[in-house]
Parts: C-alpha cells; structure tokens; sequence
C-alpha cells in the first residue's frame, strides 16, 4: 500500500474536460467574431 502523500499528482480535470473547454472556447470566439472561421480546420 502507498501512503497518500505519495502518489503522483493527478489533476482534478482529465484531458476530455479539457477537450471540451477548449472546444467551446475556439466555438465562442468564431461566433463573436474574435477569430476567423477559416483559421479553424
């Protein structure tokens, strides 16, 4: 058994989350306009 203090550090967000947020964000900007639509594949 390992005690807690051990272990590695896990973030309290997995990458999908992050997926997510970065998505919507990139999506926010292209409908206000902040960013081109052609620049997002």
């Amino acid at each position: 058994m390992t005690p807690r203090g051990s272990r590695a550090y896990r973030p309290p967000m997995n990458e999908d989350w992050l997926a997510v947020i970065v998505g919507l964000t990139l999506l926010a900007l292209v409908l206000v306009g902040a960013v081109p639509g052609g620049v997002i594949p």
